[in-house]
C-alpha cells in the first residue's frame, strides 16, 4: 500500500468491561538493585510457560526465568544464567520462546549496546531442563538484542539492528538448518537512507514467513515520518511485499506487531489532527490478497502529555486481540507508573475490554514497557517497579481471561484463632448469572456438605478450636447450570501464643530505690484481642511473686534495698488459665541493679604548697542517698603529682557517727609549677567509680639565697675580664644544684655557668662597654625546687689603652718609586679582639690622610715620591668610643734622586661653570704642560682629581694633553678641586700638580610654575655673595692639608659622582 491514503476506521466506543483477571504478581527471587526483571517478556502459544528476562544494568550479569502455570498457580521451574566462557553483559535483554515451547533464544551484549558486541544464545527444551545448543556472536551488534521475535515452531529468530550501516538499519534473521541456526543477510530497506533506523521494531509471524520492519524517519518529501516494511519469505530470502507509510503531518512504524499467520500487523501512529494536537494510536492493517489495507484506529483512550501510549504493541496469535502499552502514563501513585490497554475485535469493530495497571500504581514502574498476549494470558512487565527496599527490581503481572465459565480466584489456606473472625474469598469469571456456595469437609476432602447461607464471594465466620483442620471450597454456578469449583483451602485454629514483654519503671535503677515491673501481654497479630485473665508468675532470685492479668498487664512492685547490685535475670511465665484465646507463654529479660553514684569532692589545700615540702590534699565522699545507701569504703588513686600516682585509703565515720567518708593523702611535689590533681575513687560492693574535678594547684619553688665575691664595685679596662665567684645555697644552707646567667643592657653572654657540688659558679664578665655597667645573676633551678632573687654587680670599663706599629717594605728609593706603608693597632693589655677606627698618617708634622683600619687591625697605604728627600713618617690611631688613641713609631724614608732627568710639568684646572647649580653637570677641564717654554708637553698619562683631601678619579690626557672629569655636585655649598699629574717617567715627564679652583655650587633656582608667584633669575645678592664666599674659605681650611700634597700623589677611592 505504497503511499495509499489511510481511511479513518474508529475503534468501538464501548466502555471498557473486566474481562481479564490478575493471575499472578512475579518478580525475580533474587532481590537487588537494577534487576530490571521483565525487560525480556514472552509466552508459548498456549499461555502456559512464561519466560522472563531480568538483564539488570552493566554491573549485574543478568539471568532468565521460565515459569509454567498450573492450577492458576505460576511456579518457577528453570533459572539460566549466563554461559560459562562466553562474555555476556546483560543476558536477557532480549527473550523470545517459542509457540511450543521447545526453543527459547536470549540476547547479551558486549560492551555498548549501539556500537558493541553482541550474542544470541539458544536454548532447546529437554524434559524440564533447558539446555544451551548455540551462541552466535556478532562482533558489532549495530543495536540488536533489544527486542526479538520467534517462530512457533523455533526454526526462524529475527531482531532489528537498527544502527546497521550508519543509522541506515537493517533486520537480523536467524534460521535453523539441521538443527544450527544460521545468519541470514541482513535485510536492508530499499530506499533507506542514514537516520531512517530502519529494523529497531522487528515483527516476525508466529508461522515465520512474515517479517514487518519498522523505521522512524524517512527521507522522502511526499509522506511523514517513519513506516513498515512487510517482507515475506522467498525461497531462502525475503522479498518486499509492501511498504506502509504515513501521511504527511503523522509518524509510523515506532513499534510493531505481527499475528500468528503474518495476516494482521499493529504497529504505533502518531497524527495531528486530533482536537488537543497530537493524537497517539494504535493502527491496525489486515492483508487483503497482496494488499495492506488499515482497518482500525485504536485511539488512546486517556490522551495525556506523556505521549507513550503505543511504545509497546503486542498482537494474539489469530489476531482479534490487541494490547497497546503505555509505560510513561501517569497513574495515582505518580509519574511514569504505566498502563496497558486491550483490545478485541469482532468483525470489523474494536472494543476496548480493560485497562491493565499495577494494583499499588507505583511511580516510575514503567508498566507496558514489555507485553506478551497468547491464548487467553497476558503478561505486562513493569521492569522499573520497586520491589520492597529494592529499586528497579521490577515484576510481571500476569492476567487471565476466562474461556467460559473458571474459577479465577481461589481460597488460600487460614491460621485462626478462637473467637478471631476469618475470611475465604474466590472468584469466577466468564459467563454471565454466577453464583456462589460454600462447602466444608472435615475428612480431608472425601466428603463436603454445604455451609449454611454461604452464598457470596466471601466465607466469613468465628471458628473455634473444633474447626481446625477443616478444608473449605467455592462452588460457582452459572446461568446455563454449568458448575466449577475452587480449590480446597485448610483452616487451622489454634490458640494465639501472647507476645510478652518486660518494662521497668525506669531504665536506670539503683539498690537503694524501689522498681516497678509491668508485664505485658500483646496479640501475636493473629487476633484483636489481648489476654485477660491467668496469673503471671515473676522470677526475680530470690524474690518469684504471682499477679493477675488485667486487660494484658501484670504489675511488680519491691521496695528499696531489696536487690543488691548486680545482673539479674528475669521470666516472666503466664499460665493462660482463664483466657479462651491465649494459650501459655513465658518470656525472659536481663536487669541491672546499678551501684550508687557517689561524688569526690576535693579540698583545697589551707597552706602555702612549697616544692620538696610535704601537704595534704584530702577530700570528702558523701552519701548518694542519705538515708538510704551505704557509706563508701575502699581506696582512691591520687593523679596528677609528678609522675607519681599515689593511693589512700577511704575512711568511713563510725555507725553513731553523721557525715561523709573522707580521704587524706601526704603529698610531697617534686617541682615547683601547677599541678592538675584528681582523686579516683576506685569503688566498692556498694558504690561506682568517681573521679573529682580537677584541682588545680600552684606550687611555689622553696627559697635560696645567692651570694658574689666580690661584692663591691670592680674596675678594669674595656676587654679584660673581670671575674665573680658566684654561690648558691638552699634555705637550710645546704648548695644549690641548677645554673647561672648573666644579664645586661650593655653586655651580652648566652651561656650558663652550671653550679658545682658546693653550689658555687665562676663567671668571668669581659665585652662590657667603657663607662659604669651593671649586670644581673640569675638562677635557675632546672628542678623548680629552689628559686632566689637575682642579684646585681656594678663594673667600671675604662677604654682600652692601644699600641701602633708603622712599618715600610722599602727604606730606600728613589724619585717617582712607590712604597708601602702599613700601620698595626694591638690592644695594649690583652688581645681581646682586633682594633678597629681611623689611622691618621703624618709626614713630618704634615698630614697625609686618615685611613680605616681593616677587620686584622691594620692598613697599609702606597706612597710615591716625587723629589729627594728625607722623611720622616709617624700614624697616629685616632681614639675611639671604646679605645684609647696612640702614636706609633717613627719610619725614616729616604728618597735619592733618580739615575734619570726628567722635564717638570705644569698643570691647570678650569671648570665648565662658575658658579653651578645643584645638580648641574660640569666640565672639570686639567691641562698637562711641559715646564720649559716653547717645547712639547706630555701626550699620554693620567690626572688624578681630588675633592679637598680625597682623590675622587683619575682620567687619560689625550694628545692635546687636555683630561676631562663630568661630574656635578647634588648639595649647595663650595668645594675645592685639584689636578694632579702623575707623571709619564717613560715618556720623560715628572709629576705636577694645578692650582687649587674654589667651585661655588647654589641651589637650584624654583621655576615659576612651581612657586606661588612667577619669579625671574636675579643675580646672587651681596649677602648671598658673603655666605658663599664664607662657604668657599671653609673649605679652603678644611682642605689646606691637600697642599702639602704637591710631591705626594695618594690612591684612594673616589667620592664624588663623575660622569665616565
Amino acid at each position: 500500500m505504497d503511499g495509499a491514503p489511510i481511511p479513518p476506521v474508529q475503534v468501538s466506543s464501548s466502555s471498557t468491561t473486566d474481562t481479564y483477571f490478575q493471575q499472578a504478581q512475579l518478580t525475580s527471587p533474587v532481590s537487588g538493585d537494577d534487576l530490571q526483571f521483565g525487560w525480556g517478556t514472552s509466552l508459548t502459544s498456549d499461555g502456559e510457560t512464561l519466560a522472563i528476562g531480568a538483564p539488570g544494568d552493566d554491573s549485574t550479569p543478568g539471568a532468565v526465568y521460565v515459569y509454567a502455570q498450573n492450577e492458576r498457580v505460576w511456579t518457577e521451574t528453570a533459572r539460566l544464567a549466563p554461559p560459562t566462557g562466553v562474555t555476556a553483559d546483560r543476558f536477557g535483554l532480549g527473550v523470545a520462546i517459542s509457540g511450543d515451547g521447545t526453543t527459547l533464544a536470549v540476547t547479551s551484549l558486549v560492551g555498548e549496546w549501539r556500537t558493541g558486541g553482541a550474542s544470541l544464545h539458544v536454548y532447546s527444551r529437554s524434559g524440564s531442563d533447558w539446555n544451551l545448543t548455540q551462541t552466535v556472536t556478532m562482533e558489532t551488534g549495530n543495536g540488536f538484542g533489544g527486542w526479538i521475535s520467534i517462530s512457533d515452531d523455533g526454526g526462524v529468530i529475527a531482531g532489528g539492528a537498527g544502527f546497521d550501516e550508519e543509522a541506515v538499519g537493517a533486520a537480523y534473521v536467524f534460521s535453523r538448518t539441521d538443527g544450527v541456526y544460521a545468519m541470514e543477510p541482513p535485510v536492508v530497506a530499499p530506499d533507506g537512507a542514514p537516520g531512517d533506523i530502519s529494523g529497531e521494531p522487528t515483527a516476525l509471524s508466529g508461522d515465520g514467513q512474515t517479517l514487518a520492519v519498522g523505521f522512524s524517519r524517512s527521507s522522502s518529501q511526499d509522506f511523514g515520518f517513519g513506516g513498515v516494511y512487510v517482507y515475506e519469505r522467498s525461497g531462502s530470502g525475503w522479498a518486499l511485499a509492501t511498504t506502509l507509510r504515513a501521511p504527511q503531518g503523522s509518524s509510523l512504524g515506532a513499534k510493531v506487531a505481527l499475528n500468528g499467520d503474518g495476516s494482521v500487523l499493529l504497529t504505533r501512529g502518531l497524527a495531528s489532527d486530533g482536537p488537543g494536537g497530537l493524537v497517539y494510536q494504535g493502527l491496525i492493517f489486515t492483508k487483503s490478497g497482496s494488499a495492506w489495507i488499515q482497518t482500525a484506529e485504536l485511539v488512546d483512550p486517556e490522551p495525556s502529555l506523556q505521549g507513550s501510549y503505543g511504545e509497546w504493541t503486542a498482537l494474539s496469535q489469530d489476531g482479534l486481540t490487541a494490547v497497546i502499552g503505555a509505560p510513561r502514563r501517569e497513574g495515582p501513585g505518580g509519574a511514569d507508573s504505566g498502563a496497558a490497554y486491550v483490545f478485541k475485535s469482532s468483525g470489523s469493530t474494536w472494543t476496548q475490554v480493560a485497562k491493565l495497571a499495577l494494583p499499588d500504581h507505583a511511580d516510575q514502574a514503567y508498566f507496558g514497557t514489555q507485553i506478551a498476549v497468547r491464548g487467553a494470558t497476558i503478561a505486562v512487565a513493569a521492569p522499573g517497579a520497586t520491589v520492597g527496599a529494592n529499586k528497579e527490581q521490577g515484576t510481571v503481572v500476569v492476567y487471565h481471561e476466562p474461556q467460559g465459565l473458571e474459577v479465577v480466584t481461589d481460597p488460600v489456606d487460614q491460621l485462626g484463632r478462637p473467637l478471631t473472625t476469618v475470611t475465604f474469598t474466590a472468584a469466577a469469571g466468564g459467563a454471565e448469572g454466577i453464583t456462589a456456595r460454600w462447602q466444608v469437609s472435615a475428612d480431608g476432602g472425601s466428603t463436603w456438605t454445604d455451609v449454611p447461607q454461604a452464598r457470596s464471594p466471601y466465607l466469613s465466620f468465628v471458628p473455634t478450636l473444633a474447626d481446625s483442620g477443616k478444608q473449605y471450597r467455592a462452588v460457582f454456578t452459572d446461568g446455563g447450570g454449568e458448575t466449577v469449583v475452587s480449590r480446597a483451602a485448610t483452616l487451622t485454629v489454634a490458640e494465639a501464643t501472647p507476645l510478652i514483654t518486660i518494662e521497668v519503671s525506669d531504665n536506670y535503677v539503683s539498690y537503694y530505690e524501689s522498681v516497678t515491673f509491668a508485664v505485658r501481654l500483646h496479640s501475636d497479630g493473629s487476633t484483636p484481642r489481648v489476654p485477660d485473665g491467668g496469673v503471671v508468675e515473676l522470677r526475680m532470685d530470690p524474690m518469684r511473686p504471682s499477679a493477675r492479668v488485667y486487660n494484658g498487664v501484670a504489675t511488680f512492685t519491691f521496695p528499696a534495698n531489696t536487690f543488691g547490685p548486680g545482673d539479674y535475670g528475669i521470666e516472666a511465665i503466664y499460665d493462660g488459665a482463664d483466657d479462651p484465646v491465649f494459650g501459655s507463654g513465658s518470656v525472659q529479660t536481663r536487669q541491672t541493679i546499678h551501684k550508687a553514684f557517689v561524688t569526690v569532692e576535693l579540698q583545697p589545700p589551707a597552706t602555702r604548697i612549697e616544692a620538696g615540702r610535704p601537704v595534704d590534699l584530702s577530700a570528702i565522699i558523701p552519701l548518694a542517698q542519705p538515708g538510704g545507701s551505704i557509706r563508701p569504703i575502699g581506696y582512691v588513686l591520687i593523679r596528677g603529682i609528678g609522675d607519681d600516682i599515689g593511693a589512700a585509703r577511704v575512711v568511713r565515720p563510725g555507725s553513731s557517727e553523721a557525715g561523709p567518708s573522707t580521704v587524706t593523702y601526704a603529698a610531697t611535689f617534686p617541682r615547683s609549677g601547677e599541678y592538675a590533681i584528681t582523686f579516683q575513687y576506685l569503688g566498692d560492693a556498694w558504690n561506682e567509680e568517681a573521679v573529682s574535678e580537677t584541682l588545680i594547684l600552684t606550687v611555689d619553688p622553696a627559697p635560696a639565697s645567692m651570694h658574689l665575691d666580690p661584692p663591691d664595685t670592680q674596675y678594669a679596662d674595656y676587654g679584660e675580664a673581670v671575674s665573680y665567684t658566684v654561690t648558691v645555697l638552699t634555705d637550710d644552707l645546704r648548695p644549690a644544684s641548677g645554673f647561672v646567667t648573666v644579664k645586661s643592657p650593655t653586655y651580652s653572654d648566652r651561656r650558663a655557668y652550671v653550679l658545682d657540688a658546693m653550689g658555687r659558679a665562676t663567671i668571668p664578665v669581659r665585652g662590657a662597654p667603657p663607662g659604669g655597667n651593671f649586670v644581673t645573676f640569675t638562677y635557675t633551678d632546672p628542678d623548680g625546687i629552689y628559686s632566689s632573687p637575682a642579684t646585681t654587680a656594678a663594673i667600671g670599663v675604662y677604654k682600652a689603652p692601644t699600641t701602633v706599629t708603622l712599618t715600610t717594605d722599602v727604606q730606600s728609593l728613589s724619585v717617582g718609586s712607590t712604597a708601602k706603608v702599613t700601620a698595626t693597632v694591638h690592644y695594649a693589655s690583652s688581645d681581646f679582639r682586633r682594633a678597629y677606627g681611623f689611622i691618621e698618617l703624618y709626614v713630618g708634622s704634615r698630614l697625609t690622610g686618615r685611613y680605616e683600619l681593616g677587620p686584622d687591625g691594620r692598613v697599609s697605604v702606597l706612597t710615591q715620591y716625587f723629589a729627594p728627600w728625607t722623611y720622616t713618617l709617624t700614624a697616629v690611631f685616632v681614639e675611639t668610643d671604646r679605645l684609647q688613641g696612640s702614636v706609633s713609631n717613627q719610619v725614616v724614608q729616604k728618597v735619592g734622586p733618580s739615575s734619570h732627568s726628567y722635564p717638570l710639568s705644569t698643570v691647570t684646572v678650569a671648570s665648565s661653570v662658575n658658579p653651578s647649580q645643584a645638580g648641574q653637570m660640569l666640565d672639570f677641564v686639567a691641562q698637562v704642560g711641559n715646564a720649559l717654554p716653547g717645547r712639547p708637553g706630555p701626550t699620554s698619562g693620567l690626572v688624578r682629581f681630588y675633592l679637598g683631601l680625597d682623590p675622587i678619579a683619575e682620567r687619560p690626557i689625550d694628545s692635546d694633553g687636555r683630561a676631562v672629569l663630568k661630574a656635578r655636585f647634588d648639595e649647595p655649598g663650595g668645594y675645592l678641586i685639584t689636578a694632579v699629574y702623575v707623571g709619564a717617567w717613560d715618556l720623560g715627564f715628572a709629576p705636577g700638580q694645578s692650582n687649587h679652583l674654589g667651585q661655588l655650587v647654589v641651589a637650584r633656582p624654583v621655576p615659576a610654575s612651581e612657586g606661588p608667584i612667577s619669579q625671574t633669575t636675579t643675580p646672587l645678592s651681596r649677602r648671598e655673595q658673603a655666605l658663599a664666599a664664607a662657604e668657599m674659605r671653609r673649605a679652603a681650611l678644611l682642605t689646606a692639608r691637600a697642599e702639602r700634597l704637591a710631591r705626594l700623589a695618594l690612591r684612594r677611592p673616589p667620592a664624588m659622582r663623575s660622569g665616565r
